[in-house]
């Protein structure tokens, strides 16, 4: 009688938490769906994305069963179909001897040039890059992406590597892009390149050479940013990923660093913001 109770008991617990947790992402999700939010000065520009941009006005709705910011980043590359795309490389020759790969995408009579910079870890290899560079030459734009110094399998000629604040060599191939095409120029930038980019085009105002911009999963506040990759999750997994991915670039290249840097040390690097 009494393993009967127990039982019961157990099993009315067990129900209760399994209605708390569902009552409890019901509502989260809930709190998700919401419009878009649009921060733009007013004027002609506004007007126009705002009618002619349908997405604006209906609410978000996400995916149900993987609308936690985490769990869709993992799962979502994991079931994203694997891509690859076709280029001809160029080599840029940097004006203090440094070089960078330049990876073209051509489509038959372009109606643009998409000149994508990937994010801190990326290249054009890498399988969101693919996705965009297939699609937009689909749609009969050429493609050019921007590959960081000493990245997809260049050669680092100088101690000259990338971070957020450089923009000289994104400067520089847009200078040479431009000088190739006769169609409009659309700048995307992810992440790590978003920051990039809005700093160039921040600094360089119309003078960018760029007519259209766009930014995508951009950091805002790099030092907000930068404390919430310390925080739980994040700390050992984005950040750890992000910082494994960095030591491994920097051992590729390590002929270049060893008397400058401590090299073992830095292969023991798991964190972003370690010194």
């Amino acid at each position: 009688m009494l393993s009967v109770l127990v039982s019961l008991v157990e099993s009315v617990a067990f129900s209760h938490v399994v209605a708390a947790l569902s009552a409890l992402y019901l509502f989260n999700y809930i709190q998700k769906i919401q419009r878009p939010q649009l921060h733009c000065g007013e004027g002609k520009w506004k007007n126009k994305l705002t009618t002619g941009l349908k997405m604006l006005q209906e609410p978000y709705y996400p995916t149900f069963w993987l609308y936690l910011s985490h769990a869709n980043t993992v799962i979502g590359n994991l079931l994203k179909k694997q891509e690859s795309a076709s280029y001809e490389r160029e080599i840029l020759h940097l004006s203090d001897g440094g070089v960078l790969a330049l990876d073209w995408a051509h489509a038959k009579e372009p109606k643009s040039i998409v000149m994508i910079i990937p994010g801190l870890t990326g290249n054009s290899q890498s399988n969101y890059i693919c996705h965009v560079v297939n699609k937009c030459v689909l749609q009969g734009s050429t493609v050019v992406v921007f590959n960081y110094r000493g990245t997809c399998g260049v050669e680092l000629r100088t101690n000259m590597t990338y971070s957020a604040t450089w923009k000289g060599d994104v400067a520089e191939a847009v200078k040479h892009v431009r000088r190739e095409c006769s169609v409009p120029l659309i700048a995307v930038g992810s992440s790590l390149g978003g920051m990039i980019l809005l700093n160039y085009l921040a600094t360089h105002g119309a003078d960018s050479g760029v007519d259209f911009a766009l930014t995508i999963s951009t950091v805002f506040d790099v030092m907000k940013s930068a404390v919430e990759m310390e925080k739980s999750i994040n700390k050992y997994t984005l950040n750890y990923y992000l910082a494994r991915m960095l030591v491994g670039q920097v051992e590729r290249h390590t002929a270049r660093f060893e008397s400058i840097a401590d090299m073992e040390a830095t292969k023991k690097v798991h964190d972003t913001s370690a010194e």
